[in-house]
């Protein structure tokens, strides 16, 4: 996944140009159904609701993005690699603790599930008569879930006009975007920022800097965020090599096993405490 340029981009030129009516989010959904609800879980339901709706205006879109087990996220993830791979941080403990408590199936439960049954988006899924989640319905949430937590933008609030600021059902986002969610992130080479304009509510990106032909148009998920937010949002962690930006997930990780074995056989051994002695 990624753009790349085909020809030279001047700087100041359109990159893109995308309409909100081909956008994804809260401000699909009748605002008087979704005054009370969060912005996320808004377009949690406008994500079902596009999935249902009669005209194929969506569907292409929609085919575009992974599917269940394509995504990298740690929702992926199995205990034992959290455990391998995540021992003594923060972002381990987290999800072994959310794990443990079902925090995530509860907010479903309580939060979630009520909200969609109220909006009629979970009639052809919603088979069961008590509380119990069919493997179905759940998996469907799940791939909701990691697509708006890896493919959705936020905008500032700052940056909204009054009237955009007292709309309950307008908001910083998340907003799915077609075809700016293949932009890849690269804080250091990143060439167009999002911005929305307050007239149109047209989402734009322009070119920041000349773009050669042949070069990946990047774009900054976030200019700040460490390593454990990347992580736990997107799936991945940027590891800078020469210049060179390559996405560490537990496939990467795996490949490196026999090192960490090694260090922890060092670890066990003498080796530690004959350094100390010295010291």
């Amino acid at each position: 996944r990624g753009v790349v340029a085909s020809s030279a981009i001047s700087k100041g030129e359109w990159l893109i140009r995308l309409p909100s009516a081909c956008v994804i989010s809260g401000e699909l959904l009748d605002s008087e159904n979704c005054s009370s609800a969060s912005s996320w879980l808004q377009c949690v339901a406008a994500y079902y609701q596009a999935t249902q709706t009669t005209s194929n205006k969506w569907r292409p879109y929609l085919n575009s993005l992974p599917s269940l087990h394509e995504y990298e996220t740690l929702l992926q993830w199995t205990d034992e690699q959290v455990q391998n791979f995540l021992a003594g941080t923060t972002v381990g403990e987290l999800v072994l603790a959310d794990r443990k408590e079902q925090f995530m199936t509860n907010r479903y439960r309580v939060a979630v599930r009520p909200f969609l049954r109220k909006l009629g988006l979970l009639s052809t899924i919603d088979t069961s008569p008590d509380d119990a989640v069919t493997d179905e319905e759940w998996n469907i949430f799940l791939q909701v879930c990691m697509c708006i937590s890896t493919r959705g933008f936020h905008l500032d609030n700052s940056n909204l006009s009054d009237k955009q600021q007292g709309n309950t059902s307008s908001s910083g986002g998340p907003f799915l975007l077609p075809v700016i969610d293949l932009l890849n992130h690269d804080p250091s080479r990143k060439c167009t920022t999002l911005h929305r304009d307050d007239a149109t509510g047209m989402f734009c990106m322009v070119a920041e800097r000349d773009i050669a032909a042949g070069e990946e148009v990047f774009h900054s998920y976030g200019d700040s965020l460490t390593g454990a937010q990347l992580l736990q949002t997107f799936g991945f962690v940027p590891t800078n090599t020469n210049g060179n930006t390559f996405p560490t997930t537990p496939v990467v990780l795996h490949k490196t096993k026999h090192l960490l074995a090694a260090a922890e056989s060092i670890k066990k051994s003498s080796i530690p405490q004959a350094i100390q002695n010295a010291m």
